[in-house]
């Protein structure tokens, strides 16, 4: 299962579909076309807490793994509330591998 928690901030139907359109066109192009025939992810696209809807999902599918997206962390990460990674990780009832982002090259 492919989860991605949109911002309370978009409220109407319109900009969670459009997103979420956008979203699944962009995840379904990530698997090699060689994993087809194994790898059919179903996607959920949820309003609110990206770090509460994860582990909401995580429990009620009683998920054995959650593998989660991080970027790198700014000069201040650690001074300000506690971000997504952190209480996934600390509230998870399953192991959590987290990813970091693959820096893009300039130009």
């Amino acid at each position: 299962m492919v989860v991605h928690v949109l911002p309370p901030a978009v409220t109407t139907q319109t900009g969670i579909e459009g997103l979420a359109s956008a979203f699944r066109q962009n995840t379904q192009a990530l698997p090699p076309a060689e994993t087809a025939p194994c790898c059919d992810p179903e996607y959920l696209i949820g309003v609110g807490d990206p770090a509460e809807t994860i582990l909401r999902v995580a429990r009620a599918r009683q998920a054995g793994l959650i593998v989660l997206g991080v970027r790198r962390a700014g000069p201040f990460a650690s001074h300000g509330t506690r971000n997504v990674a952190y209480r996934v990780v600390a509230e998870a009832e399953c192991p959590v591998l987290t990813v970091p982002e693959v820096p893009r090259p300039l130009g």
